[in-house]
């Protein structure tokens, strides 16, 4: 897998589909290797996102595209004080009632919305932003990034309400905490 680039994970045969893109953040380049954590996440979001209902008589209605952001930053550790930023969103490691921080401004929320429309079919398919779903898997192993603090902010851009919701994807619980 290479960073910027697409891959279909799921394919709508109903209608134009409803699109959600699988961003990735803190995924390093030899996590974009075949096998690799990369693929690891995308095939445990499909595998909850599909296992209950509604979605898994719906499947056939949904695009589903991943794209990895390469990110050389680290994740603070729980209770570090640490704070780092991304282009997508800021990571607090405050263990406020034990979870840590994630947050998105404005910029980082249309940051986010903007290289996942850009970076998939979205863009040439649909012309708007307006109906994408985002989820930003973490490649990390505290289950505990985003469970509590996720962001919600909504962007008047287009008319239309972005919400991030951060996936501690690889920690204990995995997306069992999440579906």
């Amino acid at each position: 897998y290479e960073y910027d680039q697409y891959i279909v994970v799921n394919k709508a045969s109903v209608g134009k589909g409803i699109d959600v893109v699988i961003l990735g953040d803190f995924f390093k380049a030899e996590d974009l290797k075949k096998d690799g954590k990369w693929e690891q996440a995308i095939n445990i979001f499909m595998e909850y996102m599909f296992a209950m209902e509604p979605y898994k008589s719906y499947r056939d209605y949904f695009n589903i595209y991943a794209v990895p952001h390469l990110c050389e930053y680290e994740l603070p550790e729980i209770d570090s004080g640490d704070e780092v930023e991304t282009p997508f969103a800021t990571y607090r490691g405050t263990g406020l009632n034990e979870t840590n921080g994630v947050s998105s401004n404005r910029q980082q929320m249309a940051a986010a919305y903007k290289y996942a429309y850009e970076h998939t079919p979205v863009a040439a398919d649909k012309g708007t932003w307006r109906d994408l779903t985002v989820g930003l898997v973490l490649n990390t192993e505290f289950r505990k990034y985003g469970i509590v603090a996720w962001s919600n902010n909504v962007n008047r851009y287009e008319d239309c309400g972005m919400s991030l919701t951060p996936i501690p994807i690889f920690g204990e619980g995995g997306l069992t905490t999440m579906f």
